[in-house]
């Protein structure tokens, strides 16, 4: 276990190269859930100032095991219907899958994406990157969502398709039109409020924008620029948050207000 100091500040500071990290809501305790890649492991770390990081998954040296991961990118919180976790899922980002991990402690962690080796086809992922969950407020989860990088895709992943996936956004090659990607690195689910998917929010790294891809438009996408942005997370229904490269503090852009609910994954 490692020490926590002032919250997020101090998880870069005792922490080796944290990617991603997701709040968490655990009984009445709040925790940030923390992608320690460089130790290849998650940690759970209470927000107080003498708080403990505790490992959740991982931690067992790099490797491709049940109890292992490999450089993960980063997580996403999977909740139960009453609302406590009942799992975390993150990117394992060299070992080309996706895992589901238990919250209750570091042990086994079962691929629900990916695992067959580096490559394209359906069941196969190539350095995936970002992962956000579609779920119904029921906490049943329809499917994970995964940022495909070095395959300039994003996949659909449904829990019952046996690891197969389907390509919601690129898919088309590496490049800068409308239905490409250049290294996307991360997704946010807009739904509406009866949870359909209205659309996937990708971080589109190397083409420096950020992009709505609308289910329906077979995978074509509309564009904000941004400079090398890696993340994105709703903040508010009308507000998008994108961390960017060149500076510390986040560009914040404002869209026209719309009725929707959303799902969020912090990157």
């Amino acid at each position: 276990m490692t020490r926590l100091g002032a919250l997020m500040a101090a998880v870069v500071a005792v922490v080796t190269a944290p990617r991603a990290a997701a709040q968490a809501a655990d009984g009445t305790v709040a925790a940030y859930v923390v992608v320690d890649c460089s130790n290849n492991r998650m940690q759970r770390c209470t927000p107080s100032d003498a708080g403990i990081c505790t490992t959740v998954a991982g931690g067992n040296g790099y490797g491709s095991a049940a109890n292992q991961l490999h450089y993960p990118a980063s997580v996403a919180i999977e909740k139960a219907a009453n609302g406590t976790v009942a799992a975390y899922v993150t990117a394992d980002k060299n070992n080309n899958r996706v895992q589901r991990c238990a919250p209750s402690a570091p042990g086994d962690c079962t691929t629900i994406a990916g695992g067959h080796g580096d490559g394209n086809a359906t069941n196969q992922l190539s350095h995936p990157e970002g992962v956000a969950i579609e779920q119904g407020m029921d906490g049943v989860v329809k499917a994970y969502v995964v940022v495909d990088t070095a395959n300039h895709r994003v996949q659909r992943c449904a829990p019952s398709d046996g690891g197969d996936c389907t390509t919601v956004a690129g898919g088309n090659g590496r490049g800068g039109a409308a239905n490409q990607f250049d290294y996307p690195l991360c997704v946010a689910i807009e739904q509406g409020m009866d949870g359909t998917v209205v659309a996937y929010m990708v971080a589109d790294w190397y083409n420096s924008r950020l992009q709505r891809c609308a289910p329906a438009d077979g995978g074509t996408c509309t564009t904000a620029v941004f400079n090398y942005a890696r993340g994105v997370a709703f903040e508010q229904v009308t507000t998008i948050r994108v961390p960017t490269t060149t500076t510390p503090a986040p560009t914040t852009t404002t869209t026209p207000a719309r009725t929707t609910s959303v799902t969020t994954t912090t990157a």
